[in-house]
């Protein structure tokens, strides 16, 4: 495991994917018993709500929804919504705020993630960002382009 992992503020999954895996392929959307991680999912119109909103489509049986502007009880009630809708059972869905530049912060929301959901997550989706200031690239911090 790399340094830059190790030291992310958690390592939720044994196992990372960087294309399409069997149970997330669109002719198979059963997620039934699986538990869910969307960073970046605090605006109803966001790309991390809409993921989170198909995940729960899908059958997903838990998510957790982590933000720094935290999520909305209205978001968290339309999800759950949405699954009974589709024909599913209501799943868990856990709001989280989390700074995720700051490794403490991402602790907190392990701890917390790691408690409701048995220690086990089967889908980490991170489409959280942290922007730093607008610089020309060769005056940035390396350092920075890492805390996402």
């Amino acid at each position: 495991m790399s340094d830059r992992i190790a030291h992310s503020g958690g390592n939720f999954t044994a196992t990372r994917h960087s294309t399409t895996y069997d149970y997330i392929s669109p002719i198979k959307l059963d997620l039934a018993g699986k538990n869910v991680l969307v960073t970046g999912a605090a605006w109803e119109d966001g790309v991390g709500y809409a993921t989170a909103t198909a995940f729960v489509r899908a059958g997903a049986s838990a998510v957790a929804l982590a933000d720094l502007h935290g999520v909305s009880d209205d978001l968290v009630t339309k999800l759950k919504l949405t699954a009974t809708q589709a024909g599913h059972l209501e799943p868990t869905v856990l709001s989280c705020t989390v700074d995720i530049s700051k490794e403490e912060s991402v602790q907190a929301m392990y701890k917390i993630v790691s408690e409701r959901f048995d220690g086990r997550l089967d889908i980490v989706i991170n489409n959280a960002a942290h922007m730093e200031p607008y610089k020309p690239l060769l005056d940035s911090d390396p350092d920075v382009h890492w805390r996402t």
